[in-house]
C-alpha cells in the first residue's frame, strides 16, 4: 500500500512458503515444488526398496505441519504416515506392522518384521513411546 501511495505502484502480496501454512490460501508458492521434489525422491526410493526387499522411512520438509508429509505419502503410495498434528504411539505402529505381517504375503511379512525391528530400536534410542 505504501508503494502505491508514495510512487503510484500497485502491488499484490503473494504468500510464499513450502509449509502451506498461511490461512486463506489453498496452496502457497513453494509448496508444489517441495511436494513434487519429495515425490521424485519417493519414486526412486520405492524402486530401490522393492528391488532390495526393504522398508524406507522418508522424512520430508515442513516446520510444524504435515502437509508435505501427508500429501506425498498419499501420492507416493506410502503404507503409513507420521505427521506432527497426530501423535503416533510407537507400540501401535508395531502392532499395525505385525498385523500386516500376519495377513500379508511372505514378502509383506519380511518387510513388517524389519520395520517392527527398526521401530523397536528407535523406541529404545528415543526413550519414549511416541515418535
Amino acid at each position: 500500500m505504501a508503494l502505491e501511495k508514495e510512487h503510484g505502484v500497485k502491488c499484490v502480496g503473494v504468500p510464499g512458503t513450502i509449509d502451506n501454512d498461511i490461512g486463506g490460501t489453498d496452496f502457497t508458492i513453494g509448496f508444489d515444488t517441495a511436494l513434487n521434489t519429495a515425490l521424485e525422491a519417493i519414486d526412486r526410493l520405492r524402486d530401490t526398496a522393492e528391488s532390495h526387499d526393504r522398508i524406507f522411512y522418508v522424512e520430508v520438509m515442513g516446520r510444524h505441519n504435515g502437509f508435505i508429509g501427508m500429501l506425498s505419502a498419499i501420492a507416493g503410495g506410502a503404507e503409513s504416515v507420521l505427521v506432527p498434528e497426530i501423535p503416533t504411539n510407537i507400540d501401535e505402529l508395531i502392532r499395525n506392522l505385525e498385523r500386516s505381517h500376519c495377513a500379508g504375503s511372505a514378502r509383506a511379512s519380511s518387510l513388517s518384521r524389519k520395520a517392527a525391528t527398526e521401530a523397536t530400536r528407535r523406541r529404545g534410542e528415543e526413550g519414549r513411546g511416541a515418535l
